[in-house]
């Protein structure tokens, strides 16, 4: 019944959280949908982490399952490219063979760089729709990553076709992540 309460709730939430545009609605929605529906997506991401006075770029091959788990390959810059890993909720690795990925955290959460790709996917899926609008490309989300107190708070930017193509993640207000979306595909 807590589910079902919690649901109902997010849905009020989230139909009342969007003054813009029907269609931004209707698009972050239907986005929603299919994501959920279906059994992953793939990806290509240009992270940047901006630690204020240092920014680290890299650049990653994402795929998704339907359960949630995103495993990942870095291609560029070359000095890392092949490190692979996967993140899930509450779990993650990285595997390499003489390189190793180490950013410092972006916030008391333990958030790491490589943690982008699965917290956009996740906050899709999942995430509480605080506000959304059209733009001249699509439309422009802006999520909660959940309803904790200190949620990391995404900037989604998706094209008409539903396609995300942008996106930055805010702790506190700060940008610490961005990411340009490439080749979104639903598997």
């Amino acid at each position: 019944m807590k589910r079902f309460l919690a649901t109902c709730l997010g849905f009020v939430l989230v139909l009342s959280g969007c003054t813009f545009e029907d269609d931004a609605i209707d698009g972050g929605l239907r986005l929603r949908s299919v994501i959920l529906s279906s059994s992953g997506c793939s990806f290509q991401a240009g992270v940047t982490a901006d630690y204020g006075d240092r920014l680290y770029s890299f650049c990653v091959d994402c795929v998704t399952d339907q359960s949630g788990k995103l495993t990942f390959q870095v291609t560029e810059p070359e000095t890392i490219s092949g490190i692979s890993g996967f993140i899930s909720q509450g779990r993650s690795a990285l595997t390499f063979d003489d390189e190793v990925l180490a950013f410092p955290q972006l916030t008391e959460d333990n958030i790491s760089p490589v943690c982008a790709p699965w917290i956009l996917i996740n906050s899709l899926k999942s995430g509480y729709l605080t506000a959304c609008g059209e733009t001249e490309n699509g439309y422009m989300l802006l999520l909660n990553d959940s309803y904790e107190e200190e949620a990391l708070q995404l900037e989604v930017y998706i094209d008409f076709d539903l396609k995300p193509t942008y996106c930055e993640i805010l702790w506190k207000g700060r940008r610490v992540l961005s990411m340009k979306i490439a080749n979104f595909k639903i598997l």
